[in-house]
């Protein structure tokens, strides 16, 4: 960030106004966490597909489709947000259509119990194209206005902190759909309805709090639009001209296959591997998947704070890696459900740490009114890579079985570490 007058006073408005964000962004965050906790992309929507009878690479794509909604549309819909001068009320207009998505798996999965289970699976991945085609402009103004209102130096404090927070109700969440799916060994896929409806209820009051953000205005004016191919143009010159950021966002593309054995499978792998109750999924491994995130968040903050995000960045790949390492011993385990609890808690580790690094280092190259083009391109040049491995890794199991595609994920993760977070460092 340069260090011109107006950028003194856009980062002097911040902090005055960084208390009352952070409370409201804090509280913000905590509704959309439970709402997502409803439909965990690693837990429950793992089990619900499988009540549902789909294969692996459903449940596989299903959670990583989800996972790169918000993220994979970004480049072709900044030109939209860019125009803007603020980013609070483009973050709450364009954030409306994905309010329905929860909805959406709701009815369908409540529709099961009389049209069967082709209805929910139907909902489930119609509900995730809406997201993956609607979220993006919505994410990319919401990162914007997160980057806006909390100080640079404080910026790792407030994701550690917020974590915490937003853990706790996200355990809730968790337990709350342990309990109403009941406790048969195999639950009815409309079981998961009314929770995916309560998610959806308390996903609607984040638009509001939004909407309540004192968000400071830069003395600049945004650049002239130029039209919107002139700003694809745009995002390719940056690329060219910007060799630290271009590295960045090919380190970010390298290290995308380490999660080709995602999560998601780890549930699968629970289920069909070890015949693990769906209800030991959905609550306890949530649970210590949740906690782990709430422990090392802080902790992954303040080492940001001091020895930069590339160091945090480098961990979740290692965390990732280690998940798969830990998965192809679990035969030999005594009590497997441990073994795959600490997968859990790695993958936990790791998705904490990939979104604080990633968040946070695409500010360090532009200044206010670039930033949402840099966000922009991050975000869509790596998130197909992790929109494959994920499709590619349910896929495999199906064809080879679960060890083989871990031995590859752990192969391909350790590969990532060398040639892709030690480059960057």
């Amino acid at each position: 960030m340069g260090h011109s007058a107006a950028e003194v006073h856009f980062e002097g408005e911040a902090k005055r106004h960084f208390r009352y964000n952070f409370v409201l962004h804090t509280t913000e965050w905590a509704f959309g966490i439970f709402a997502f906790a409803c439909v965990a992309p690693a837990t429950i929507m793992p089990m619900y597909l499988k009540a549902l009878g789909a294969s692996n690479f459903l449940v596989g794509l299903a959670s990583v489709m989800l996972q790169a909604s918000y993220s994979i549309s970004m480049l072709f819909v900044a030109y939209l947000v860019q125009r803007h001068r603020t980013r609070k009320w483009p973050a709450v207009v364009y954030g409306i259509p994905t309010r329905l998505v929860l909805a959406i798996f709701g009815v369908t999965a409540l529709a099961t119990e009389r049209y069967g289970p082709a209805v929910g699976i139907w909902g489930m991945f119609g509900g995730l194209i809406l997201m993956m085609t609607t979220a993006g402009a919505c994410e990319l103004a919401w990162s914007d206005l997160i980057s806006r209102v909390v100080p640079q130096d404080r910026r790792g404090w407030f994701h550690g902190v917020r974590q915490v927070v937003a853990v706790v109700v996200g355990v809730l969440a968790a337990w709350l759909v342990t309990l109403m799916i009941g406790d048969g060994d195999q639950p009815d896929p409309a079981s998961f309805g009314w929770p995916f409806l309560i998610g959806a209820g308390t996903f609607v009051i984040t638009l509001p709090l939004v909407a309540m953000t004192r968000e400071p205005l830069h003395q600049d004016q945004p650049p002239r639009a130029k039209g919107y191919w002139a700003y694809l143009g745009e995002a390719v010159a940056v690329l060219r001209r910007d060799a630290l950021f271009r590295r960045y966002v090919l380190v970010q593309m390298a290290s995308a296959p380490a999660w080709l054995f995602g999560p998601a499978l780890f549930a699968a792998y629970a289920r069909d591997g070890f015949d693990i109750a769906p209800q030991t999924v959905t609550g306890p491994f949530t649970t210590v998947m949740l906690v782990c995130m709430a422990v090392t968040g802080p902790l992954l903050g303040r080492l940001a704070d001091r020895r930069g995000y590339k160091m945090v960045f480098a961990f979740a790949v290692g965390s990732i890696t280690m998940a798969s390492v830990t998965g192809l011993t679990l035969q030999w385990w005594p009590w497997p459900v441990v073994g795959i609890g600490l997968c859990y808690a790695l993958a936990g580790v790791a998705g904490t740490a990939m979104f604080m690094a990633t968040f946070n280092m695409t500010f360090e190259f532009a200044g206010v009114h670039s930033r949402s083009l840099y966000i922009a391109i991050s975000a869509t040049s790596a998130m197909p890579v992790y929109l494959v491995a994920g499709g590619l890794g349910g896929a495999l199991v199906d064809l080879m079985g679960f060890l083989p595609v871990l031995a590859i994920s752990a192969a391909l993760g350790s590969a990532a570490v060398v040639v892709g977070p030690v480059e960057a460092l």
